[in-house]
């Protein structure tokens, strides 16, 4: 059952069966054990809030913004609510701070926020790395002086075999740039024409998030305008919220003509598909799945299928995965709940004996490199980074092996 627009909250809420599935998995819930950190209680707030019977106050606030939007209840509901969209419109008639409303406007242009992480990256010296240091907050990498947008637009190839865009996201453009680039040389060693469009803007899923409903609205018609008219086989992005965002929330939000719909693929999806190239690792190695791909996007499989191509061990927990605790906006707001339950899935997913943990998330990796600063021994890899060491691996083999055998085939002496 998906949220629906005509009806109120209130009726929405009320097809909650009160079962109590959604606490089973629930990494709030896990941090504080009580009926207000579930699901099933949030839905009761809301309820109460929207019908009048519960005023606005910092506590409600607390309890419903503690919310992670991982997923996990909407996976375990009998009942099969949405919950996510239902806790977003609750969002809604809650109050947002003025600070956030006004830095909100900035991510409706990209040069406006490309001043705003130009700036964060000259105070990120200053004044937040001292700060990060004493582990007062959470580690962030430095924002990058050139983001990846304003670097490339079109990569063109006579004989290519297709034709994609890229849909970078913020924290790839602005924190990992180093992910786009890896995924572009995969993409051009793959004969694909690949497409960057220098107006895209942030998805609008912390907007989301923060109850700022407006400006994802906004957002969502701009990105639409942008990328549906494009003539591309796939609009791939490396970024799981990103994906989720598109393919399945702007539909709730926004009209979006449904060829764009299906043009959106995860880059595990895509590469799964296409990916022909030689690929050499050994070791073992750790996956962690994004709750927002095994989820909500209902990707599993692939990860796991490009990792094992590569040659390499891939151990796993049997137990079900687990959220890494960052939420996006919430990773920031409630930083010791995020920490808490990155720990806690840190336990579940690394064994002493890996060296190397791969997700396919930048949320994720910044919220490992956060729990693992400090240790040299283990490299937190996003998989498009994993992949494209492989090919190079794989390169340098077959580079090694012509090397020899035109040495051995040489004239004798």
């Amino acid at each position: 059952m998906t949220a629906n627009p005509n009806l109120s909250l209130d009726e929405q809420t009320k097809h909650c069966a009160r079962c109590g599935a959604c606490k089973a998995q629930c990494p709030s819930y896990g941090f504080e054990p009580h009926e207000a950190m579930t699901a099933r209680g949030r839905l009761a707030l809301i309820r109460l809030m929207t019908g009048g019977h519960l005023p606005d106050s910092r506590k409600l606030r607390y309890h419903i913004n503690t919310c992670l939007h991982c997923g996990q209840c909407d996976a375990s509901c009998p009942m099969r609510l949405d919950i996510q969209e239902i806790l977003f419109h609750g969002k809604k008639g809650l109050p947002v701070g003025f600070l956030f409303r006004k830095l909100s406007r900035l991510a409706l242009s990209p040069t406006r926020a490309d001043l705003l992480f130009g700036v964060a990256r000259v105070t990120h010296g200053l004044m937040y790395r001292p700060l990060e240091y004493v582990r007062k907050y959470r580690h962030i990498p430095v924002p990058a002086r050139r983001p990846f947008r304003n670097r490339h637009k079109l990569f063109r190839d006579t004989d290519a075999r297709g034709r994609v865009a890229l849909f970078v996201g913020c924290s790839i453009n602005y924190l990992y740039p180093e992910i786009a680039e890896d995924l572009l040389d995969i993409l051009l060693m793959l004969g694909y024409e690949v497409v960057v469009r220098q107006g895209e803007v942030c998805c609008g899923a912390p907007f989301r998030e923060l109850g700022l409903h407006e400006v994802a609205e906004d957002l969502a018609k701009r990105n639409i305008d942008l990328f549906a008219k494009m003539h591309v086989d796939a609009i791939i992005s490396a970024c799981p919220t990103c994906t989720l965002t598109l393919k399945v929330q702007y539909p709730k939000l926004v009209q979006v003509p449904s060829d764009f719909i299906e043009r959106i693929s995860d880059v595990n999806e895509f590469l799964a598909r296409i990916l022909d190239a030689p690929l050499l690792d050994t070791g073992p190695v750790a996956y962690h799945d994004p709750c927002h791909l095994i989820n909500a996007l209902s990707v599993r499989r692939e990860p796991r299928d490009l990792i094992r191509a590569t040659g390499a061990t891939l151990l796993e927990n049997p137990a079900e995965p687990r959220c890494c605790g960052f939420g996006g906006t919430f990773g920031f707001l409630h930083y010791e709940m995020s920490r808490k339950i990155g720990s806690e899935c840190m336990d579940h997913v690394l064994r002493p004996d890996i060296r190397r943990l791969i997700t396919a998330c930048p949320g994720c990796k910044m919220q490992f490199e956060d729990i693992l600063r400090g240790r040299q021994d283990v490299q937190v890899l996003h998989i498009v980074q994993y992949l494209r060491q492989a090919m190079d691996r794989a390169a340098l083999r077959e580079d090694s092996v012509l090397i020899e055998n035109e040495g051995s085939g040489g004239p004798a002496d």
